[in-house]
């Protein structure tokens, strides 16, 4: 339960902070008629991650045996992959993220690219769907307890929980810096455990 509820808490808040950010930005610049432009793209994005999600399980269903291992194993190394490079690249870029998404909705905003405001929320919200996706059956692979369902769940309704009281001023004292850093220490201690355990499949 613990290691899905930790994978859709961080990703869900890193995908609920950067629509927040978004939507702000229009609110602060008088730009609030885009803000369905927003919201569809967040709509595009979580019904692509869906369906993404629900064609990775039937590929994965349809393995057997020494397949099925050689499977699981490989998309544990992929997995374990990912989670590796996302905490190293928000380590480094994580503190210019804000400014850089803000600039690059001025200049669609600017240029009257609507379309490309619906693509930088869509590539942004699939993003995240994506690797919570893959981060998720990594987990499942390893622990395919129901509580690993529940803990999911709850990790969704608790970041949109955290994020909407962010943006409404009331967590002005939520340390962000540490959220993320213990979090990444946290994910990176569960992709060292995938790559055992990915390697231990192949094997």
């Amino acid at each position: 339960m613990g290691t899905s509820l930790l994978i859709t808490l961080r990703e869900t808040f890193e995908a609920s902070l950067i629509v927040g950010i978004m939507l702000a930005f229009l609110n602060r610049t008088q730009n609030r008629e885009h803000n369905p432009v927003i919201w569809a793209g967040v709509g595009a994005g979580i019904l692509t991650s869906l369906s993404i999600a629900a064609w990775i399980l039937h590929i994965g269903a349809s393995f057997e045996g020494e397949a099925e291992e050689l499977y699981e194993g490989v998309m544990m190394l992929i997995a374990a992959g990912l989670i590796l490079w996302m905490v190293t690249w928000l380590a480094r870029n994580g503190k210019q993220m804000h400014a850089a998404i803000e600039q690059k909705m001025a200049f669609h905003l600017e240029t009257g690219a609507l379309l490309s405001l619906f693509l930088l929320v869509y590539t942004s919200v699939l993003r995240e769907g994506l690797e919570t996706v893959i981060f998720l059956q990594a987990a499942f692979f390893q622990s395919q307890s129901l509580t690993q369902n529940i803990g999911a769940i709850a990790g969704i309704v608790i970041a949109i929980g955290m994020a909407w009281l962010l943006f409404r001023g009331m967590l002005k004292w939520f340390p962000l810096g540490i959220f993320f850093k213990f979090s990444g220490i946290l994910l990176t201690l569960f992709a060292i455990s995938l790559i055992v355990e990915g390697v231990e499949e192949l094997l």
